[in-house]
């Protein structure tokens, strides 16, 4: 005998909000995003390094927004760093993105 169980998750509505109004990003510059868990495996710093090799014209075409949290603070520090030796625009949202936020999210 088979029997319809309804979906046991709750699905609710999300606001629709625009990552670069909300995080005040020109419309004509190309965005990198980095969302989730800040971590020395993913190669931010490695990234930074990299967009401060690009020529003064081009870095002045890019965002570089990191979403996430950073549970370790000497790395925070470390990307905290990199992003007042850069000519590029970095934007480090240091919080918890939840699914909701991200799901949201839209260029």
């Amino acid at each position: 005998r088979f029997e319809y169980l309804p979906d046991p998750v709750a699905v609710r509505p999300f606001r629709v909000s625009n990552i670069r109004q909300k995080y005040g990003i020109a419309a004509d510059k190309r965005l990198l995003v980095q969302v989730g868990g800040v971590q020395r495996r993913k190669n931010i710093l490695t990234i930074i390094d990299s967009l401060n090799d690009l020529s003064p014209a081009q870095q002045s075409q890019v965002c570089f927004l990191i979403a996430g949290y950073c549970e370790e603070k000497a790395f925070e520090q470390s990307i905290l760093e990199g992003i007042a030796n850069s000519a590029v625009q970095i934007i480090f949202d240091n919080t918890f993105i939840d699914n909701d936020l991200f799901e949201s999210m839209k260029v």
